[in-house]
């Protein structure tokens, strides 16, 4: 960070992508896996897999009410209805009696996300499969290291190498399998990597994201108007491509680029947030490598007092999609899903506000979303 009066801003989330290329063996030990061009596709990928296995014409994927409307994208490109249900209170996990509620003969599978690396409860998992119900875990906004295979609970579980996620290829997905059934798809796809040679237009796209993420260009590109950067939208469904061979060869350099956990700021940050009302969910004080760091404003009016002010202090705090699923301009669910009642998924989401953790916030970034923080004023 610069110690002059430059004016910088610090980016919510982004890693640097390296360039350098490794073969890349199996990962995980026990799933097959499959390799395509987004996350959003390899969510896809899952979601045709349960419905193929699915013993009714109609098909339904349950996922939850506040989410990436990608999820819903993937339910529709695979030809499955998705079906919302509510979270539990205080939680980014849905409530079992919420599933049970939506449970009808046509119910394949649960959808349930690991919130900014914080995972959903194995008893879920559990209840769910007690269910009849195959789950999907869906981890785009984490990454788990092969020696911690052990820690992934789903019968698909699935990994994005987008922009700003732990592991980027500037766009990328992996799904992996439990089921025996993609095993042969899986390996017919590894194979095929001969053409590893990077393209010029990826090499200048990775050399421009690099540089834009350092904090005076993330200002610079801020002040940019019509980009919109952060807005959530839905994204219609793409057939899905398999993952070029030359970012197949980039993963493993990338997977090594993840930055190590600083559990002391996270501690310090995590109090200075309490001290402005800001409260931790889940296993806090957080042990794991996280996106962000998640707290929860006792209203949509407090959250949305420090959000302003942080990120008037080129702060990058965010408030995530802002908005229930059936509120997101243009998502595709039926009337009735989207004039239903999901209270708790609209409190988590008034109330949600994250900060900063990635590689970029040590020395003076890190001090200065502390000064941020306690210069935060909030009426009473």
């Amino acid at each position: 960070m610069p110690k002059t009066n430059t004016p910088t801003s610090i980016r919510p989330v982004g890693e640097h992508v390296s360039l350098k290329q490794q073969a890349l063996p199996a990962l995980y030990a026990g799933f097959s896996e499959h390799y395509v061009g987004s996350g959003t596709m390899a969510l896809q990928y899952a979601v045709q897999q349960i419905k193929a296995q699915h013993r009714h014409p109609r098909c339904e994927i349950m996922l939850p009410a506040y989410a990436c409307p990608d999820l819903v994208s993937a339910c529709i490109g695979a030809g499955v209805t998705p079906i919302l249900v509510d979270l539990g209170p205080n939680s980014p996990f849905p409530s079992l009696d919420a599933i049970k509620d939506k449970l009808t003969q046509h119910s394949a599978g649960v959808i349930l996300i690991n919130f900014l690396g914080l995972s959903p409860p194995k008893r879920l998992f559990d209840d769910i499969s007690a269910l009849g119900l195959m789950t999907i875990e869906d981890r785009a906004q984490s990454f788990e290291p092969a020696h911690e295979a052990g820690k992934l609970l789903g019968d698909y579980v699935i990994f994005s190498f987008g922009k700003g996620k732990p592991v980027s290829l500037l766009g990328g997905g992996l799904c992996l399998s439990r089921s025996a059934n993609t095993a042969t798809d899986a390996t017919e796809q590894k194979s095929n990597t001969s053409d590893s040679k990077i393209p010029w237009t990826f090499r200048l796209k990775a050399s421009l994201y690099n540089l834009v993420i350092q904090p005076f260009f993330y200002y610079c590109l801020l002040k940019v108007p019509g980009l919109s950067i952060g807005e959530t939208h839905y994204k219609a469904p793409e057939p899905i491509e398999n993952l070029p061979a030359f970012k197949h060869h980039l993963i493993r350099a990338n997977i090594g680029r993840q930055h190590a956990i600083n559990q002391n700021a996270q501690d310090q940050l995590t109090q200075a947030a309490a001290a402005k009302g800001l409260h931790s969910f889940g296993s806090a004080p957080y042990e794991q490598r996280l996106l962000r760091l998640p707290f929860l404003a006792p209203n949509k009016q407090h959250r949305d007092t420090v959000l302003t002010q942080l990120n008037a202090s080129g702060i990058g705090a965010s408030a995530m999609y802002n908005t229930p699923l059936p509120n997101i301009k243009g998502t595709p669910l039926d009337s009735a899903q989207r004039e239903a009642a999901y209270p708790n998924a609209l409190d988590f989401a008034d109330r949600l506000i994250t900060l900063p953790c990635h590689s970029g916030v040590r020395g003076p970034a890190f001090k200065r979303i502390l000064s941020a923080l306690a210069d935060t004023q909030i009426s009473n």
